[in-house]
């Protein structure tokens, strides 16, 4: 099954949980923002973001990492805008609207001279770092590179490049376009000039944003991977069922979604990286990854965005 946007996924009660009234033609946002934005990497969160761009008025330019990714990204993109418009009622000249403000490409000179570039790629630190030292050899000498992980330091990713001041994370959450929180993050050498651009950007998204320092797994997963690492550890154990354990916490707890649920949202392949980067980084059990995690990823069972994970996602449940 191919990637999947995960907008359409939602149901109605999460969807008037997590987000009010959207259109393209009206935000939370109060502030305009008029400088050029890149997004490097057209995997499921740099469209996600490139669509809220979009929405904010915020033309952009989405870098590809191959041609046979840009092939991909273009009708993956579309596909992501017209399950966003289900939910946000968007009529077919809205989209196209849209579709209009976001450019994907392969060529360097089409972000050369961006203001902000918002790094959105997968991969290793020594390929993060590899991809920095390209970047920083492309961009224009002022241009601020803004990282979305939250499992890798910012630090050595700006160590990479002869602009650490410039180097910062922006840490969205998926779907972009429904949920309002960005996380900050500053390195070691982060400018407060920078922290100030990031912030611009995020108040033309109508984004609410939290500044956080670099730590893996910053305010939120911090807390929240654990927390879904606990509840494998409890499936495993026999202590409930999928189902009833993500309904206690729904129930109990008031949560929008239960913990397997929301990792098969996020992740599993990206949950296991978080709780990797936890362990690694501080050396405690309580970030070690159940063996169960592990065999879903080495099985290829990744969530919703390859149909199967702790649930299985079927056309229907999709359309549902």
């Amino acid at each position: 099954m191919g990637e999947r946007f995960f907008v359409p996924l939602i149901r109605k009660r999460d969807y008037n949980t997590m987000t009010k009234e959207t259109s393209t033609q009206s935000s939370t946002a109060t502030t305009r923002y008029d400088k050029k934005v890149a997004i490097v990497g057209a995997g499921s969160m740099g469209r996600s973001i490139a669509i809220c761009l979009a929405m904010h008025h915020i033309p952009t330019v989405i870098q590809a990492r191959s041609l046979d990714r840009q092939k991909r990204a273009i009708p993956l993109l579309e596909q992501s805008l017209a399950e966003c418009g289900e939910l946000f009622g968007w009529s077919d000249a809205e989209r196209q609207e849209l579709l209009s403000r976001i450019k994907v490409t392969v060529d360097n000179a089409d972000i050369v001279s961006a203001n902000l570039v918002i790094e959105a790629s997968s991969g290793s630190l020594e390929e993060h770092k590899e991809l920095y030292r390209d970047l920083d050899a492309v961009l224009s000498e002022g241009t601020i590179i803004a990282s979305i992980t939250s499992s890798i330091s910012i630090t050595e990713l700006g160590n990479a490049t002869q602009r650490p001041s410039l180097v910062a994370g922006m840490h969205f959450f998926n779907p972009v376009p429904l949920i309002d929180l960005v996380e900050i993050v500053s390195s070691q050498h982060t400018s407060q000039e920078t922290l100030e651009q990031i912030q611009a950007l995020c108040d033309a998204m109508g984004k609410e944003t939290v500044y956080v320092e670099d730590t893996p797994g910053y305010i939120v997963n911090r807390m929240l991977i654990p927390m879904i690492n606990e509840a494998i550890t409890e499936l495993a154990q026999g202590i409930g069922s999928i189902e009833d354990i993500d309904r206690a916490m729904r129930i109990g707890a008031s949560h929008p979604m239960g913990p397997l649920e929301l990792a098969d949202w996020i992740g599993l392949d990206t949950c296991l990286e978080i709780l990797e980067g936890l362990f690694a980084e501080f050396m405690d059990s309580k970030y070690r990854p159940h063996p169960l995690l592990r065999r879903k990823v080495r099985a290829g069972q990744l969530g919703r965005k390859v149909g199967v994970g702790f649930y299985r996602y079927t056309l229907e449940e999709e359309e549902s």
